[in-house]
């Protein structure tokens, strides 16, 4: 493997344990600062979302004409001030600056990070690529779910000791991280506007993160249902979410050549059976099985979009391209809530299971409008053969 390879694999492998770090513990931040309000206390958990889409469009802006390590290092060192910081944090207004922290840090390098992958990787590769970088995402989020979960039992705060990750990802970037600028005269210094494909791969990846995040943030409500109340029951489960999508991140291309077509449709519908199995369980391995299938449906998704977004956009703005694609997942997540409380509203649902058959009965007609399309595509396509 390249060196560089490695470098950019372990920034991404950051990804995911920005964002759902302290969800397993907001009770006990809430008991640490009665004083603060419990829609503060939620807001540590969506707030480096909330940065991440705001700075994810200035960093993503400046990729286009500023040297792409610069700001991929000063945001890993950000993102981990603002993760190791929380552990000392004594009030509740520092714990909440830090998590702002943490999401700026995220903002300048996500987006830049992957559009890394555009600039330097071609055709089959990039798509591989970009599926490992994604798998890699997927993986940190489940080892670091685990860990945060096994730490959660001594103390809220040592959750924050998986920040220490940063420490080795930051001393890996030093060393092997490839330096890259755009040529300025070419990407010029103006905001671009991009092809209106890429606005679509946007509005595409908010839909699947509202699917994907109703999923991780009603997981634990869901394992209390059952009886199971421990934290690290619902971080297994979470954990196994980000397998699923680390594995089928890692044979994306395979997928594609095997299945063509006809690889997001089976996607969707395998997140459907995913969900079906979380409205239905009522065993704790169902419930992991659902949810390793919701995240195996996941893992061929983004990586696609994300794929598909390089494909669409010229090279020399891929991180502005990256970053606007960012901002639909970060909006995504953020409406994440909203998105299920609307499913359990309009089914007049009261359980987190109740809320999953919903989202399974959205997905599984997503699904079949899907396959309704991709089989008139194949078949126009055969006709089009006899007839040349």
């Amino acid at each position: 493997m390249k060196k560089y390879k490695l470098s950019i694999l372990a920034v991404h492998s950051l990804g995911i344990v920005g964002f759902v770090l302290m969800s397993p513990v907001l009770p006990d931040v809430q008991a640490e600062y009665p004083n603060a309000g419990s829609v503060a206390v939620q807001m540590l958990v969506t707030l480096p979302a909330i940065c991440s889409l705001v700075v994810g469009q200035i960093s993503g802006w400046m990729s286009n004409f500023a040297e792409k390590r610069h700001l991929i290092l000063i945001g890993l060192i950000l993102f981990g001030a603002g993760g190791l910081g929380g552990y000392a944090a004594a009030e509740f207004w520092q714990l909440f600056l830090c998590r702002a922290l943490v999401g700026v840090g995220m903002g300048l390098f996500y987006p830049v990070n992957l559009s890394l992958v555009s600039d330097l990787f071609d055709g089959q590769e990039r798509t591989a690529m970009i599926g490992c970088t994604m798998a890699a995402n997927y993986c940190g989020g489940a080892i670091g779910t685990v860990v945060a979960g096994l730490l959660a039992a001594f103390s809220w705060r040592s959750v924050f000791l998986v920040n220490l990750y940063v420490v080795l990802v930051l001393g890996v970037c030093v060393f092997f991280l490839p330096s890259h600028k755009n040529n300025v005269q070419k990407a010029g210094r103006r905001y671009q506007l991009l092809p209106w494909r890429v606005y679509l791969l946007a509005a595409f990846a908010m839909a699947q993160m509202l699917v994907f995040y109703s999923c991780v943030t009603n997981f634990a409500t869901c394992t209390q249902e059952l009886g199971q109340t421990q934290a690290v029951v619902a971080s297994i489960g979470v954990a196994a979410l980000y397998i699923g999508c680390f594995l089928t991140g890692m044979i994306l291309v395979r997928l594609q050549t095997a299945m063509g077509a006809w690889l997001v449709p089976a996607a969707v519908a395998t997140m459907g059976l995913g969900f079906l199995g979380l409205a239905k369980a009522d065993h704790l391995l169902v419930l992991y099985a659902g949810i390793f299938l919701v995240g195996l449906g996941d893992g061929i998704i983004i990586p696609s979009i994300m794929a598909r977004t390089a494909e669409v956009c010229p090279v020399i703005y891929s991180g502005q391209a990256m970053a606007t694609v960012n901002i639909g997942t970060s909006m995504g997540q953020f409406a994440s809530p909203l998105f299920f409380a609307g499913v359990k509203l309009v089914l007049q649902a009261d359980t987190a299971q109740s809320g999953f058959e919903g989202v399974c009965i959205l997905l599984i007609a997503l699904a079949v409008v899907l396959i309704v399309r991709t089989a008139a595509g194949s078949a126009r396509r055969r006709q089009g053969c006899r007839q040349g």
